[in-house]
């Protein structure tokens, strides 16, 4: 098995920051195209109303969601890791600080899914609120 091919990692890695650009400028459409249309997709945030099972959940999870703050929130990243297994799966981490009314850190952990088409989508996304040694956390 082929562990960071090149031409792999470059289309995981273009997703996951495709992610973060998305996420921040609270681009919904975006967001939605990225996960994996499938009743077996999950996403876990740090609230129990943000662990979600399907596309259909995720979807109208954002689409609940009141708009972003008009270009007011910002995000930096850290420490990212990202790995391809072979030419059809791979994962993404980085350790996340938002900055809002106070400093927020997390821990972002994606699977990935190769569409075959130089496509990836997410068959997994988790934000960790237990990452103990950085104190409080929050999904975004």
């Amino acid at each position: 098995m082929d562990i960071n091919r090149p031409d792999v990692l470059a289309s995981l890695s273009k997703a996951f920051y495709d992610y973060e650009e998305a996420l921040v400028t609270n681009h919904i459409d975006r967001l939605n195209e990225l996960f994996f249309f499938d009743e077996r997709t999950i996403r876990f945030g740090t609230h129990v109303k943000e662990h979600l099972v399907g596309h259909q959940a995720i979807a109208e999870f954002r689409r609940s969601r009141p708009p972003g703050p008009g270009g007011t929130y910002r995000r930096s990243i850290a420490d990212v890791l990202i790995t391809t297994y072979g030419d059809c799966f791979g994962t993404a981490s980085c350790v996340f600080t938002s900055v809002t009314a106070s400093v927020r850190l997390g821990l972002l952990k994606e699977h990935h899914l190769g569409l075959g088409d130089s496509r990836t989508q997410f068959s997994c996304l988790i934000r960790d609120p237990s990452f103990p040694h950085m104190g409080a956390t929050t999904a975004v």
